[in-house]
């Protein structure tokens, strides 16, 4: 794991960002924005290794909050999380994959449930 940014070491145990950062682990996943004793808290992005992404608010490196999260072949969540967990039923935007989003385009909208998220 690489960390950049503003590092302590509280109690000599190990090296923890507290401040804005960011962690690039082995498997390519990114982890950046701020950061609590070691934990993301507050608003960050998590880049995940097979192109998902979360862009929003954690607390204690949980998805909390209002947030956007990016699935591979083009759906998303936006909307409040909680632990993880898409907590909104409003719907979920879908657009069909590879197709770029346009001015004005007309999209697809599903239903979704709360869910676990990774």
């Amino acid at each position: 794991m690489k960390i950049t940014g503003h590092a302590t070491w509280p109690n000599q145990q190990r090296w923890k960002l507290h401040g804005i950062g960011r962690r690039l682990f082995q498997n390519d996943e990114i982890q950046e924005g701020e950061f609590k004793n070691g934990e993301l808290d507050g608003f960050a992005r998590t880049i995940y290794c097979d192109g998902q992404y979360y862009l929003g608010e954690y607390q204690n490196s949980n998805m909390h909050g209002f947030g956007y999260y990016s699935y591979n072949g083009g759906r998303t969540n936006l909307g409040m999380f909680k632990d993880n967990v898409f907590q909104d039923e409003r719907e979920t935007l879908d657009k069909e994959p590879g197709k770029p989003w346009e001015a004005g385009s007309q999209v697809q909208l599903k239903r979704t449930e709360a869910k676990k998220i990774r």
